[in-house]
């Protein structure tokens, strides 16, 4: 009994140090208070590595410079008359060709051409065995896409007098 004695005197003693009153409390006006909740947000990025490789696909052209080539030429100021041409253009860089003339002659010459873009040219000179050398540059479009060598320009430039014309080819399968 001495101790529910005891036990009850610290616990009164314990409310009135916290100044805790046994008298009624009435409801006092509290306004709402409102909390809002920030979230933390974390954005992972990720960056994966990775690799583009591009691939190429060599198509050879349909209509390749290099083979064999059949036209004819005009000369200027004779627009009645065409005369046989014809290329054997070469991948070592020679082209030679054959180019029939007036009175059934036939005219032998090689030398070297060159493609810039779609600019064709070459330098041709007269085979061994012509009496008068004959030097002629060439000049014409080239379409791949077509087989041909148009808009064609040759010029004399040593021999024959300095004859010019103009010439068209297509490329022989």
């Amino acid at each position: 009994m001495r101790r529910s004695l005891l036990f009850t005197a610290v616990i009164g003693c314990i409310y009135l140090a916290m100044g805790v009153s046994t008298t009624s409390c009435t409801k006092s006006n509290l306004k709402d208070t409102v909390f809002s909740i920030v979230r933390d947000t974390t954005i992972k990025i990720i960056r994966d590595t990775t690799h583009s490789y591009d691939t190429i696909y060599y198509t050879p052209s349909k209509n390749p410079i290099v083979g064999h080539w059949a036209g004819s030429y005009f000369i200027n100021g004779d627009a009645v008359d065409s005369f046989m041409y014809t290329f054997d253009i070469r991948p070592d860089g020679t082209v030679y060709s054959v180019g029939s003339g007036i009175n059934q002659t036939a005219g032998y010459a090689s030398g070297p051409w060159t493609l810039s873009g779609v600019n064709f040219s070459a330098t041709l000179t007269t085979m061994a065995g012509v009496s008068v050398e004959n030097i002629q540059t060439v000049t014409a479009k080239y379409d791949s896409v077509t087989g041909r060598l148009t808009n064609g320009v040759w010029i004399d430039t040593r021999g024959n007098g300095g004859l010019t014309g103009t010439f068209t080819m297509m490329r022989v399968p």
